[in-house]
């Protein structure tokens, strides 16, 4: 298709499509790009600071005249594609947060001119993944005959880990962290510039649990004091989760990954129904297939049933801003949506193949992807999909409604599923723990006994045991992937003995156990239990001055060591310690 530029000579800027979120107040960053199309003249981004904003005001100052408000976008925008404007004309943008109580400061504001004669496509996403290569399509340049060439192109905020060809147009690289990304290309004709955004949203690599730090090894005393607790939590992580969910539901657990450095408008949108409640009791409404809907997917978020039984209509917030990018393969989590951009609300839907015709530019904006389904709870979503599905109209609040491809348990018995037959959530939840603890087979039981209560690890010492043994702890993130831990435990019997040496000392004997080999004793004294001094240390052998006998036990020494700065009589008190390290 030819795209002839076709720019009207006066200001009227009208509002087209909008996208994002983060938290704070007033917005920062802003950018202005000039496609230059007749419909995407201009471009206006900027980062989202606020977390309470009602939607952003973006108001335009052509050269020499007064500020003018020119739309109201809605809440998380962060892009705004316009049209209008004359070529070669200058304007100035600026934009700020609308809040309930008091609205945020305008921000600085860019000035661009407007190119003449020369345009670049607009409006392009791409999705990807954290580590995998990707390429950015090649834009097409206008000129008033229609496709043309550009002697050059150039980007800024480039993202690390990618390269630009300045003679094509294009950047290609991996991605280094999930997020949203949105590097500006230029493109020249050596007369005029015009540029235009390319939208990324980049989202976690699949990974299992990993060690954020080592877990310590346990040392005991005989006797044992007591047991010891250790919370396992600060210790790991799981890389590609950092916001989950869960529906429970009639027919098993549907766990869901959700993406917020990728789209984080969407997920917050969920969760603020999931928080409310309003996705306890909500109805699989729909489980189309491609033979009837050209698509394959399950979905839910229309209705529920009241207390008597009667169904109801999810009450539902605002509509979301679009952010389309990621594909909509197997398991994975989406918006529905109606044929209007930027009309999303309560309604999610799980894709059970890959439904790629949802993928790329729609008329409606695009579908947005916003999380995937757990490995484990991909069954679930498959026996939703197989169950028989019918066409049945419905009264929802006092309204009948008819509903398509609506999936029962059973065929219904009457002209309408009953309670019994419907998929329901039972109770939708965000997830506090992502990754799970267990233990795995014990070590030897007569020297500790071990347990597990959620994150917290309780260790107990056998009475009158003493030994080495280790035991495993098996971490599980929410796809099943397990990462075993071993974690070691000691138990030992000093046989702390103190006495005055021969020569009038201060000393202790001792046992030392030879294995494991890190274990390191040092012996320690004090004159007032405040400051205290080094006698001895394992590291310096049992031939050191300081150890004025030794027996060798087999499995251990028998090591008295004396303080020999400590002369008799004593002042006062002489103290000694030994401490244990591994």
């Amino acid at each position: 298709m030819k795209y002839v530029l076709s720019i009207p000579k006066v200001i009227a800027i009208s509002l087209i499509m909008a996208s994002f979120l983060q938290a704070g107040d007033e917005p920062t960053n802003v950018r202005v790009a000039t496609p230059f199309l007749a419909s995407t003249s201009i471009e206006v981004a900027w980062i989202d600071n606020c977390d309470d904003e009602t939607g952003y005001e973006l108001q335009v100052r052509p050269e020499g005249e007064d500020w003018f408000t020119v739309v109201v976008s809605p809440a998380n925008s962060t892009l705004l594609s316009l049209r209008g404007g004359s070529p070669g004309s200058t304007l100035s943008f600026r934009v700020r947060a609308l809040r309930a109580e008091e609205n945020s400061g305008w921000t600085e504001a860019p000035d661009v001119t407007l190119p003449s004669e020369f345009a670049i496509e607009a409006g392009r996403f791409i999705g990807g993944t954290v580590g995998s290569p990707l390429t950015s399509p090649p834009l097409t340049v206008y000129t008033v005959e229609g496709e043309g060439n550009a002697s050059s192109f150039e980007v800024t905020d480039l993202p690390e880990g990618f390269v630009f060809d300045s003679s094509i147009g294009t950047f290609s690289g991996s991605p280094l962290a999930p997020g949203i990304y949105r590097p500006m290309i230029s493109a020249t004709d050596g007369n005029t510039i015009a540029t235009t955004f390319i939208t990324l949203r980049i989202k976690p690599a699949l990974s299992g649990p990993e060690a954020v730090s080592p877990l310590p090894g346990f040392l005991f005393l005989s006797p044992p004091i007591g047991p010891i607790r250790y919370d396992l939590a600060p210790h790991f992580q799981d890389p590609d989760t950092s916001t989950a969910i869960r529906f429970q539901t009639n027919l098993g657990t549907i766990d869901s990954i959700l993406y917020p450095e990728a789209c984080p408008a969407h997920v917050e949108n969920l969760l603020n129904y999931i928080t409310r409640g309003d996705y306890n009791g909500a109805i699989f409404h729909r489980s189309a297939i491609t033979a009837t809907s050209g698509v394959a997917v399950v979905q839910a978020g229309l209705m529920k049933l009241d207390n008597d039984e009667n169904f109801t209509r999810i009450v539902t917030d605002p509509t979301v801003v679009d952010e389309p990018a990621l594909s909509n393969l197997t398991g994975t989590l989406a918006m529905a949506k109606t044929g209007a951009p930027d009309s999303g609300s309560s309604q999610v839907y799980f894709n059970t193949i890959d439904n790629l015709n949802l993928d790329g530019p729609q008329s409606n904006g695009g579908y947005t992807v916003f999380g995937r389904v757990t490995t484990e709870s991909l069954p679930v979503i498959a026996d939703i999909s197989s169950l028989p599905r019918g066409t049945y109209t419905a009264t929802i609040d006092s309204l009948p409604q008819t509903l398509s491809d609506w999936p029962t348990t059973t065929a219904p018995e009457g002209n309408i599923p009953a309670p019994a037959e419907l998929v329901q959530i039972t109770e939708a939840t965000q997830l506090e723990n992502l990754l799970s603890y267990r233990l795995g087979p014990d070590g030897d039981s007569s020297l500790v006994s071990s347990s597990l209560t959620d994150t917290e690890l309780t260790i107990t010492p056998v009475p009158d045991a003493t030994g080495t043994t280790s035991i495993a702890i098996e971490v599980r993130d929410l796809d099943g992937t397990i990462l075993p831990v071993p974690i070691s435990y000691c138990v030992l019997d000093l046989d702390f003995r103190p006495l005055l040496s021969p020569a009038g000392h201060p000393a202790v004997t001792f046992r030392h156990e030879k294995t494991p080999a890190a274990l390191s004793y040092e012996v320690q004294s004090s004159l007032d239990g405040q400051q205290w001094s080094t006698v001895w240390r394992t590291g310096e052998g049992i031939t050191s001055s300081a150890v004025i006998s030794q027996s060798d036990l087999g499995s251990a020494w028998q090591l008295t060591v004396e303080d020999s700065a400590i002369t008799s009589p004593a002042t006062g008190v002489a103290l000694l310690r030994i401490a244990v390290t591994k």
